[in-house]
């Protein structure tokens, strides 16, 4: 701790030839029992306000000069706390010596006790540990939350109560109190079995009192099991980031490497191994070209955590975030994490390069917009690969899912990969907003003009001859609608509406699904005959929330799309990105590109941070939501977890930042963020 978190202003200064009426009326006014004394602008003392009273009352001569204390001592504010012996108050004064506060040893002793506890009481609770102090009565004097929670009875409930009445041990608690610690004690309490320590508590050399420090035995018994795992701790690391594509780099304070595990970047470093990089400095490596810019200066400069892009000179990308470790205001270390975007960042050239690689990336022309198909998944490479084998097939193609997951996307891929991929690629949307209109557009019509003159037009099948036709969202097509296309499919020809004259059409069909066409068969709204005709190669696209490894490319890519758009440079974190990878995306990809263009138009500042993510993502499903209201019986658990939902999603949206929600609510910063994660679910 340094002595600027302890320093308050000065509240009285006065003259050392001040008298002592003067000081004292002063003191008096600002309500202060302690004042500064000074000698040509320079503090040389202090006064007590009882000190001054007495000498007020032992003369009774108010015009005496003042006496005061010189057992002051000037420390550097930025500088560690350390007492002096015979030093009662303590100066801080800035890098110019001009002051910056004042403090006394028993205010800076106390503060530093509080922040001490505080400390302790968020990391027991952070690590669901509980702990109990007792008076030597062995009345309860204080419990943390996890203790709480452990116990499943309120603070309010059990302070002051005795401790032995309600739990049970294996071991004899009041040899605490004869000075033994005891180790690994089993208590029981309301059938719940717990494991801890007893220890006494000193003061003044007298035991007054026990605390004890205790967790569930179910908690044991999960770490005993993870032993394994704590030994092998940095071979998980390497496995779990190389598992998430990211590799992490730790760097000293003089920019040498130190070390370099998870996903290995070859191609960025110009190196074939890790271990080639280790010892190496990063001011040489970027002196050298290997990569621009530098983020470990940027990060020593800044002295905060940062998120850049870095690119070399063959145009290789990566998305690197680094954070500094602090002791005190020095820094020991930078933790850098980075991921590959080159990738998501670069087009293939040539459709038919879809056939030999596991990764496609292709521009499409839709509804006006440029879009682009981007993946990473297995699930979603699978579906590429086998779309691509039967893209030269002319059989008809169903393909269902979710909305917003891409559907028409593949079914222009299948198009371009196609032996008709010079002839029209046609969209048949079968929600129009009536029968007649849809009818019209599919199969074009013919009338007479008040002169006689036929008037005519072309259809989409017609229009499509030789090439591709997309029935999009063909379960809303109405049942009538069904028979005539499936006539007009099987026959090959259409006639228009209102014509006579046949029309042969030569067309392959690829039709969307939002629902299962099965189950629509089953409940006589989709015609059974109509459904093998068009459902001869069915594919499944999975919903965003089920391939959550296309989170993080289709967001680079959204995120360059809406820069280029606004003419911005926003990056976004590693904790807001880890927020969004963890979100369900009900959505799907159109609710990802809806909420990253958002926060890159209304975010201030130049990297989209885990409090500016959070709010879009836990309030987007208020509109479906209710607000409590007791209307019947319902279990008391579910309409408590709800109503802390509301409470944790309006503080969010009020203050963003998970420390200041667990201020208002008055709970742990661990016990909001678990609560915030379960609602990202």
């Amino acid at each position: 701790m340094i002595w600027r978190e302890l320093l308050k202003p000065l509240p009285v200064t006065v003259h050392k030839n001040s008298t002592l009426q003067t000081a004292y009326k002063k003191m008096v006014e600002k309500k202060s029992d302690l004042a500064f004394v000074y000698d040509e602008a320079d503090v040389v003392g202090y006064l007590k306000l009882d000190s001054l009273l007495f000498d007020m009352g032992e003369k009774n001569r108010f015009e005496d000069t003042i006496r005061y204390e010189t057992d002051i001592l000037k420390v550097t504010h930025h500088s560690k706390v350390e007492f002096y012996h015979n030093i009662t108050v303590y100066l801080g004064v800035d890098e110019q010596g001009r002051l910056a506060g004042y403090t006394t040893e028993e205010k800076a002793r106390a503060l530093i006790n509080e922040k001490k506890l505080e400390q302790v009481n968020e990391s027991l609770d952070s690590a669901e540990i509980g702990m109990i102090t007792t008076d030597k009565n062995l009345s309860i004097l204080f419990m943390n939350e996890t203790a709480e929670t452990i116990l499943g009875l309120s603070r309010s409930f059990l302070l002051k109560r005795n401790y032995l009445d309600l739990v049970h041990s294996d071991q004899d608690i009041t040899e605490v109190f004869k000075g033994k610690s005891l180790k690994n004690v089993t208590t029981s309490f309301n059938f719940k079995k717990m494991s801890g320590h007893f220890s006494p508590v000193y003061k003044d050399g007298n035991i007054q009192g026990m605390v004890h420090i205790f967790f569930l035995q179910k908690q044991l018994d999960e770490y005993v099991k993870e032993s394994v795992y704590v030994r092998e701790l940095n071979e998980d690391l390497q496995a779990i980031y190389s598992a998430a594509n990211e590799q992490l780099l730790v760097i000293d304070d003089q920019g040498i490497i130190i070390h370099l595990t998870g996903t290995f970047l070859p191609e960025f470093w110009q190196a074939e191994t890790a271990e080639e990089m280790v010892g190496r400095s990063v001011y040489d490596l970027e002196e050298q070209g290997i990569f621009t810019p530098n983020i470990f200066s940027l990060c020593l400069e800044q002295r905060k955590k940062i998120s850049i892009v870095q690119e070399t000179k063959d145009g290789f990308q990566i998305w690197s975030t680094a954070a500094p470790v602090m002791d005190h205001d020095s820094m020991k270390k930078v933790v850098v994490i980075s991921r590959d975007i080159t990738s998501f960042n670069k087009l293939q050239e040539e459709i038919n390069a879809a056939r030999q690689t596991t990764s496609y990336s292709k521009s499409g022309q839709l509804q006006g917009d440029q879009q682009t198909f981007i993946y990473r998944s297995s699930v979603m490479s699978e579906l590429v690969n086998q779309t691509t084998q039967i893209a030269d097939s002319d059989s008809a193609v169903l393909i269902y899912g979710e909305q917003g997951t891409g559907k028409q996307l593949i079914a222009k891929h299948i198009h371009q990969l196609s032996q008709r991929s010079s002839s029209p690629f046609i969209r048949i949307h079968c929600h129009s907003s009536s029968e007649e209109k849809l009818m019209n557009q599919l199969f074009g019509y013919e009338t007479e003009s008040m002169d006689g003159q036929i008037l005519s037009k072309k259809g989409l099948l017609e229009a499509a001859h030789g090439g591709t036709v997309l029935l999009n969202e063909v379960n809303e097509l109405p049942i009538d609608s069904q028979i005539k296309l499936l006539e007009a499919l099987q026959e090959k020809e259409i006639s228009r509406i209102g014509g006579v004259q046949p029309y042969k059409i030569d067309v392959r069909i690829i039709a969307t699904s939002t629902v299962d066409l099965q189950t629509l068969v089953k409940e006589k709204t989709f015609r059974e005959d109509l459904y093998y005709y068009i459902g001869v190669l069915p594919f499944h696209v999975p919903a965003l929330r089920h391939r959550k490894e296309d989170i993080a490319p289709l967001l680079f890519h959204f995120l360059e799309y809406a820069n280029k758009k606004s003419q911005r440079k926003k990056l976004i974190s590693r904790e807001a990105l880890q927020v969004l990878e963890t979100y369900q995306w009900h959505g799907n990809i159109n609710e990802l590109r809806n909420v990253i263009e958002r926060l890159v138009a209304t975010v201030n500042t130049d990297t989209i941070q885990q409090q500016d993510v959070i709010k879009p993502v836990v309030t987007s499903q208020e509109s479906t939501r209710t607000k409590v209201t007791i209307k019947e019986i319902m279990p008391l658990k579910e309409a408590v977890k709800e109503l802390e939902e509301q409470l944790i999603r309006l503080a969010m949206e009020k203050y963003g930042k998970s420390a200041e929600v667990a201020k208002v609510l008055k709970v742990s910063p661990a016990t909001i963020s678990r609560r915030v994660n379960d609602l990202l679910k």
